[in-house]
């Protein structure tokens, strides 16, 4: 009788299971021979009840070996949360059982899992653990002579892209853009330890192998077009739309910062007053200080005068706004400290009364070609208009891709599936630190993301600031050096973490980076790809 295990090789293997099971079923897949249905379905504890062969089972998880099949099976029998209901025991590969689960959701099964595995662990497989360095699997890894030649083992057909090399072994890393793209991702780092040029490396593999298309809020200039090295004048780094001309279109909030830019068909974005609904108020609410009431009496303004309703409110008299709360049943001095709010949007550079065209619109129009859309901010643009613009253009890209992906659910056709969609946001604490968070779309996208083929690629320096919950939700995480408190924050609801604090203490200040999730087989300590002419030659020649 073999010994049980617990070690963190195993809780990976029967956690793959479990995600790709659950996936396979939520996305409402046909491929395998497969059936399933839902138990107890609305209670908090469903079963899901699974019947197929085992060869099934293997590779939708992907096991190497058919061991690794019982091995899972028997785990999850351990965690008391897989059921084995076959009449004959023995001698098939017939296999039926039920797995009890904690509701429908995804990554809420597999943060309880990751807390039950832990729990169960022995003292001496946590010892273990936290000295073993992971092993990488072959697919993660390739022989050294071909360690200059990225641009031979940047597989399209496979979806991989190398992302840097072992510190130990110097072998190539790769990432699984797929799965990488299957939940939300976060880079962290200090400033000075290389995270925007991570950010410019992975969003350069993602628009070079066409693994999605890319919407990117650029808040300090340095993605779209070309940008100045720290502390080195007369050097610059190429921006995406250099290396990417014809799939990549830049647009910019402050027409200034188009001068002396060296790119042409730079595209100016402006917002007009009856572009912006009710709703895009209410996600920024906290930051213009709009209270529920005030959000009350904008409703009756909107039903009064529509599109117009901001328009009309800033032109009132105190006198007509008087007058208008007597016939509309509106409080006066809630609609006169609204208006008192709402004339802060008349700051913003990019705001006009009226336009010819919608530009918002716009660039879902280029979202849905598949050209990639850098969104760009100046160093002296209003944090209103960032958190303002954000929320309006992804508010509309929700409702699109909810559409898309119903309709996709109701035709299992697959030329309705949505183009996969990566939304990049930097110094993402200023939406989604606690208190703003849930007022934005973004507290929707985070939770539901995954549903509607829409990843959040976070960029941020003070993962502290960022609220727990959504922590949690980030499926990879790539960072670099952190203090003490901003790592406590990354490791947010992950199981075996005291093995990654250790791993994490070996990064040196910059271009190195520990990197952990779906996109990688296992836990890796890497020395970062380098950005720079060489890089160039890669991308283009390959």
């Amino acid at each position: 009788m073999p010994k049980t295990s617990w070690s963190v090789d195993v809780q990976h293997r029967v956690r793959k299971l479990l995600e790709e099971l659950l996936s396979y079923v939520l996305d409402y897949r046909e491929d395998l021979s497969l059936q399933y249905r839902w138990e107890d379905e609305n209670s908090n504890r469903p079963k899901l009840i699974v019947e197929t062969q085992r060869r099934f089972i293997e590779r939708l998880a992907h096991f190497e070996k058919q061991g690794h099949f019982y091995e899972a099976i028997n785990r999850l029998k351990d965690l008391n949360i897989c059921e084995d209901k076959r009449f004959h025991k023995r001698g098939t590969d017939y296999w039926h059982f039920a797995l009890i689960l904690w509701g429908k959701e995804l990554e809420k099964n597999l943060r309880e899992f990751d807390r039950e595995w832990e729990y169960r662990k022995t003292e001496k497989s946590k010892k273990l653990d936290n000295k073993k360095m992971p092993c990488l699997k072959s697919s993660n890894v390739v022989d050294n002579k071909y360690q200059s030649l990225f641009n031979k083992i940047d597989n399209i057909a496979e979806g991989r892209f190398a992302i840097g090399t072992h510190i130990d072994t110097n072998k190539i890393i790769y990432l699984d853009l797929d799965r990488l793209l299957q939940n939300s991702v976060g880079v962290f780092g200090t400033s000075g330890t290389g995270k925007t040029f991570l950010t410019r490396l992975l969003l350069s593999g993602l628009i070079h192998q066409q693994a999605s298309v890319n919407l990117i809020f650029d808040l300090h200039s340095e993605y779209g077009r070309d940008a100045a090295l720290r502390n080195q004048q007369f050097s610059t780094v190429k921006g995406l739309r250099h290396l990417f001309p014809n799939e990549v279109e830049i647009y910019v909030t402050d027409t200034d910062s188009i001068l002396g830019s060296g790119v042409h068909d730079v595209q100016r974005l402006y917002l007009s007053y009856d572009q912006i609904e009710v709703e895009d108020i209410k996600l920024v609410s906290q930051e213009l200080g709009i209270s529920k009431d005030n959000l009350d009496n904008a409703n009756i303004l909107y039903t009064e005068f529509g599109k117009y309703w901001i328009t009309q409110l800033l032109n009132m008299s105190n006198d007509e706004i008087h007058m208008f709360c007597e016939e509309k049943r509106g409080d006066k001095d809630s609609i006169m400290a609204l208006q008192r709010k709402l004339l802060r949007l008349d700051s913003l550079k990019n705001m006009r009364a009226v336009l010819p065209q919608n530009y918002i619109n716009q660039i879902l129009r280029s979202l849905e070609a598949g050209k990639n859309v850098v969104v760009e901010f100046s160093p002296q643009s209003d944090m209103l208009c960032y958190m303002l613009l954000a929320n309006m253009i992804c508010r509309r890209i929700h409702s699109y891709y909810v559409k898309k992906t119903e309709k996709f659910w109701q035709t299992k056709n697959q030329s309705d599936i949505p183009r996969r969609l990566v939304i990049t946001i930097e110094d993402a604490h200023h939406l989604l630190n606690s208190k703003t968070v849930r007022h934005t779309i973004f507290h929707t996208l985070i939770r539901q993301s995954w549903k509607f083929y829409i990843t959040l690629f976070i960029v941020e320096r003070y993962p502290s600031r960022i609220d727990k919950e959504v922590m949690s939700e980030f499926g990879t995480r790539i960072t670099g050096f952190l203090n003490r408190e901003d790592i406590d924050a990354i490791f947010t609801d992950v199981a075996g973490n005291q093995s990654l604090r250790t791993m994490m203490s070996r990064l040196n200040f910059s271009q190195q980076a520990l990197i952990f999730g779906y996109g990688i087989t296992a836990p890796v300590v890497l020395q970062t790809r380098s950005y720079d002419a060489k890089f160039y030659d890669e991308i283009s020649n390959h």
